[in-house]
């Protein structure tokens, strides 16, 4: 979350701005208006987010699977946008095997090798009947948060389709007059055209 102009590209930190706009969590982009975007074009490009190919498919290129994430923050919450281009949709069970999202947040910014630390989350988002729905992959021990305190939206696209997220930094168990300056972020974006 370092309020930094350093380009994406030249650093392994993406800035997470504070806004003093209103984000309304729609699933669509007007908000984001002008917010600097990480991309990835390559199905195999893995740095602060990568894009997967599930059941071992070749990727059709940046058409098949690439996307741009944003993120933003106000004194309430933390406000994530992907937009991603997928020239088909499909969905599988577990979500992870279809079309999803899944992300994560360090919010002690530990930097652990194996396991998850004490601040550590991971989410993912299922996208089924034009909707996209949250789910808890991992909370820390004691944290109650539970599905409804990430508030999703999804939109169809012509190339795919675009999520956004909002999560309250309470629910993260961030006290939001004390904001790290930095914290820990994945974000994997799953592809499958159903033929492996």
């Amino acid at each position: 979350l370092l309020p930094s102009h350093t380009p994406i590209e030249n650093s392994g930190v993406c800035p997470v701005l504070p806004t003093s706009r209103t984000m309304v969590v729609d699933g669509r982009t007007n908000d984001w208006e002008g917010m600097l975007r990480a991309r990835v074009t390559e199905a195999s490009h893995v740095s602060h987010a990568e894009a997967v190919i599930m059941d071992q498919e070749i990727s059709g290129g940046s058409d098949d699977l690439s996307f741009a994430f944003a993120g933003c923050h106000d004194p309430a919450a933390l406000y994530l946008l992907v937009e991603v281009k997928d020239d088909r949709l499909q969905t599988a069970h577990p979500y992870w095997k279809g079309d999803s999202i899944q992300w994560a947040i360090d919010t002690t910014c530990e930097r652990r090798d194996k396991g998850y630390g004490s601040g550590d989350f991971s989410f993912g988002v299922a996208l089924e009947a034009g909707r996209a729905t949250t789910l808890i992959d991992h909370r820390p021990d004691g944290v109650a948060i539970t599905p409804s305190a990430v508030r999703s939206a999804m939109q169809l696209s012509d190339s795919g389709y675009i999520v956004e997220m909002a999560v309250a930094w309470e629910a993260l168990g961030v006290d939001s007059g004390r904001v790290p300056a930095q914290m820990g972020f994945s974000m994997v974006v799953n592809d499958t055209d159903g033929a492996g």
